[in-house]
């Protein structure tokens, strides 16, 4: 799913420029440094993910978020994770996140924030993933896609011009 791997290495960039501006994030007392994961349960989409932050965010990238599968970050904890569900898109199966031991990982792997992408009428047919969703409208805090695109504006059109930038050297090299 190319648009949230897009929205993740946007939301990372936000989240990456607030932490350097010494906007007030939750950080690990002991780095002082913000911790981020983007986790998956596909490795297609892991792939997708790698590569989507290095176009967007420059090489180093990959070494300041951590890009894992679900099933390989169990046990690990960060300050904040994103959460890409991929699958998760309107009239497809949930397939992977249907599973309750992978939700349980995935939502139980972030210190300080969680930021769950997905398709919320996908996921609300999952009993747990309506109660989180519920629980999380009841708090507030669920974006939907067009505040999310208004959030990260300045992001998201830095990525349209690396892809414009990219375009014209496909278009330039023999």
């Amino acid at each position: 799913n190319s648009e949230e791997a897009l929205f993740a290495a946007c939301l990372f960039m936000k989240l990456r420029r607030k932490a350097a501006a010494g906007l007030e994030l939750a950080l690990t007392p002991s780095t002082q440094r913000m911790s981020v994961a983007v986790i998956t349960p596909y490795r297609q989409q892991r792939s997708l993910l790698r590569q989507t932050f290095k176009e967007l965010c420059g090489g180093d990238a990959l070494n300041n978020v951590a890009i894992e599968t679900i099933d390989s970050y169990q046990g690990r904890q960060v300050d904040v994770v994103i959460l890409s569900c991929v699958r998760a898109g309107t009239g497809g199966g949930l397939g992977f996140v249907n599973d309750i031991r992978r939700m349980n990982v995935a939502i139980t792997r972030a210190r300080r924030s969680l930021w769950i992408l997905g398709a919320l009428g996908t996921l609300r047919r999952n009993k747990e993933w309506e109660a989180l969703i519920v629980d999380a409208e009841t708090r507030g805090v669920v974006v939907a896609p067009s505040e999310a695109r208004r959030l990260l504006r300045d992001e998201l059109a830095a990525a349209g011009e690396a892809a414009k930038k990219k375009e014209a050297k496909k278009g330039a090299s023999p």
